[in-house]
C-alpha cells in the first residue's frame, strides 16, 4: 500500500502489506528492526529515506510512531544525506528507490 505519508511505519514494510515501526538505532537514525531501511527526520514534517541500509541489533528505546505524524516521505538526495528530494508521486518511485538502497 502506498501512502506519501508516514506515521512512523516502514515504507518499505508497508508495501509487503506488513506494520512495522521504525526504532532509533545507535547513529539516531530511524531503522526498521525487520529489513534495515533507516531514514531521518532533520527536516520538520519529512521522513527521509536514506540510501543506506542499517545493520542496528540493538536499538533505543524511541518508536517512530510515537513522534512522527503525517510527515511527508521522501528520498535523501544523492549527494548529501541530509539533504532532501521532491517527495515520491508514486508507488512505483517509492520501489523504484527501494531497489537502489543498499
Amino acid at each position: 500500500m502506498f501512502d506519501e505519508f508516514s506515521d512512523g511505519y516502514c515504507p518499505q514494510c508497508l508495501l509487503e502489506d506488513r506494520r512495522v515501526a521504525l526504532k532509533l538505532n545507535q547513529a539516531d537514525f530511524w531503522e526498521c528492526p525487520d529489513c534495515h531501511l533507516q531514514a531521518h527526520t532533520r527536516a520538520l514534517g519529512m521522513l527521509a529515506i536514506m540510501r543506506t541500509r542499517g545493520n542496528c541489533t540493538a536499538f533505543r528505546k524511541e518508536i517512530a510512531t510515537d513522534y512522527v505524524i503525517g510527515w511527508v516521505v521522501s528520498p535523501a538526495a544523492a549527494e548529501a544525506p541530509y539533504k532532501l528530494e521532491e517527495e515520491f508521486g508514486s508507488e512505483a518511485e517509492l520501489r523504484t528507490f527501494l531497489a537502489s538502497v543498499k
